[in-house]
């Protein structure tokens, strides 16, 4: 079935986002309606992303925070405290959005997200443990994981589309050949 889903995945990557978490992906309507969300458990999910967004009124008050502050100490501490605020919220998100879901919606949602995500979504400790992955070839797709994002940053944003399918192409088949 991993093998499946990881074929499937680097065709299916290739047509949806693959940034995100396995949660980020219920903040799509989409998925609501392909997970068989009820109209009660969409709501609940939207009442709890909505609770952990960021205003525009709290960007706004960090703003004046900054504006008034005097020293660059300050300054770096008002944004330390914004930043751990903005995780703190979308930790509460992660953490609760899973409780929503029934056990067979939460199965599919994890073969969603691992098919998006292609093997890369196999960093994810806690899935890679679900697919029986050795702590080896965790490690080793944590690695990777970590690379693919230095080299992807290092591709930029100027790159061609047939650059970037190489660039997946190239990742897809060394996160292969840990499995």
């Amino acid at each position: 079935m991993l093998a499946l889903a990881l074929s499937i995945g680097s065709e299916a990557a290739a047509q949806r986002s693959r940034g995100g978490s396995e949660t980020d992906l219920l903040r799509r309507e989409e998925v609501h309606q392909e997970l068989g969300l009820s109209e009660e458990q969409s709501k609940k999910l939207q009442e709890l992303q909505a609770s952990s967004q960021t205003t525009r009124e709290q960007f706004e008050e960090n703003r004046k925070k900054l504006e008034a502050a005097e020293t660059d100490e300050e300054k770096t501490k008002i944004r330390e405290e914004f930043a751990q605020g903005i995780i703190k919220a979308r930790t509460a998100f992660q953490d609760n959005a899973l409780t929503i879901l029934q056990d067979s919606q939460r199965k599919s949602l994890r073969g969603l997200y691992l098919t998006n995500a292609g093997p890369r979504g196999l960093a994810n400790e806690a899935l890679a443990k679900d697919y029986g992955l050795s702590e080896e070839q965790i490690k080793k797709i944590s690695e990777l994981s970590s690379a693919q994002r230095t080299a992807s940053r290092a591709l930029g944003v100027d790159a061609t589309d047939e650059e970037r399918d190489k660039f997946s192409e190239q990742w897809q088949a060394k996160y292969t050949s840990v499995l």
